[in-house]
C-alpha cells in the first residue's frame, strides 16, 4: 500500500460503508511496528514468556476448557530448554533467505519440544514462537496445518 492508493469505498452487507478503506488499513496497522504481535511488546526475543502464552490464547481464541495457569506452568517448566532451542536460530533470518539446511534440525527441535507439552499442538506453537523469529517462522493456523496434513 502506498500514498498513491486510489480511494476505494466498501459497502458492507450490513449498510456500514467503510470510507476510504486503504487508509484505515494504514492507519490501524501504523499503531503496532511489527515486533510486537497483538499490541504486546516483545521483551526478550530468546525467551516464552506469559506474555506471549497470553497472545497465542487471544490469537487462537482458545477453548474456555484449558486452564490457561497449567498452559502456562508447562512453558515455564521448559523456559531454560526453549529459550536454548531459540538461541540457535538466527534472529535476524526470513524464510526467503534461510539456508533450511542449516536452520531444519533447530527449528524441529523446537516444535518437537514445544508439541511435547500437553495441550500444544502445532497451532499453538506457531501462535507463540511466531513473535520471536516473524520473519523466519509463520503462524500456522489448524486449518493450514490440517490441509498439510490430509495432503501428504
Amino acid at each position: 500500500m502506498s500514498a498513491s492508493d486510489p480511494v476505494i469505498d466498501i459497502q458492507l452487507p450490513s449498510g456500514l460503508l467503510v470510507r476510504d478503506a486503504m487508509a484505515m488499513l494504514r492507519a490501524k496497522f501504523g499503531q503496532w511496528p511489527w515486533g510486537r504481535f497483538d499490541g504486546i511488546p516483545l521483551a526478550d526475543p530468546h525467551v516464552i514468556s506469559d506474555a506471549d502464552v497470553e497472545a497465542s490464547f487471544r490469537g487462537a481464541r482458545a477453548r474456555s476448557n484449558v486452564n490457561r495457569s497449567a498452559y502456562k506452568g508447562a512453558f515455564r517448566k521448559r523456559q531454560a530448554e526453549i529459550s536454548d532451542l531459540l538461541r540457535a536460530i538466527p534472529t535476524d533470518v526470513s524464510l526467503e533467505d534461510a539456508d533450511l539446511s542449516q536452520l531444519r534440525a533447530p527449528i524441529v527441535q523446537l516444535y518437537d519440544c514445544l508439541m511435547a507439552m500437553k495441550g500444544v499442538k502445532l497451532a499453538n506453537a506457531t501462535k507463540v514462537t511466531h513473535r520471536h523469529r516473524p520473519r523466519l517462522l509463520p503462524v500456522i493456523d489448524s486449518a493450514l496445518d490440517f490441509y498439510y496434513w490430509y495432503a501428504t
